[in-house]
């Protein structure tokens, strides 16, 4: 946001989806040859049990994740999106407590209470001058990078 300052979604979805596909551009050629070298699994051989269908289903869960931090990021500020993302957190615990009974400790407890103290409070408390600044200081380094 330093630098395009607030860009329209499907340019954010662009720069993340071009990251992607670098890096499965560059990183193939590493797994390829890690796996030939006898130091990687071949998990696309016939005798590999994968269970391919957990495969998919976590990549599709990893797509959808990531999409959403892209539009997130488009459509407000990297803060509030990185503490939405912690309130994750505090939701996987009440699962993890509630369907397997492994229930939290006083820190974890404490922990989640910080995450939703600070959500709570990015998300009603106005912060006048934080913006103003913001915005100046991107500016001012905009026109010294140029």
């Amino acid at each position: 946001k330093l630098r395009l300052g607030t860009p329209p979604a499907y340019v954010v979805l662009g720069v993340v989806g071009t990251l992607g596909l670098v890096a499965t551009v560059l990183g193939l050629p590493v797994v390829l040859l890690l796996s030939f070298l006898g130091l990687e699994d071949r998990w696309w051989s016939s005798s590999a049990t994968v269970d391919w269908s957990l495969v998919f289903g976590s990549a599709a869960f990893d797509m959808v994740y990531n999409t959403s931090m892209a539009w997130g990021l488009a459509v407000s500020s990297p803060v509030f999106v990185s503490l939405g993302a912690n309130v994750g957190t505090p939701v996987n615990m009440f699962v993890d407590a509630v369907l397997h009974g492994d229930w939290p400790s006083l820190p974890q407890y404490c922990g989640t209470v910080l995450i939703a103290i600070s959500f709570i409070m990015l998300v009603f408390c106005e912060s006048g001058q934080a913006r103003p600044v913001t915005r100046q200081v991107s500016q001012s380094l905009i026109m010294a990078s140029s």
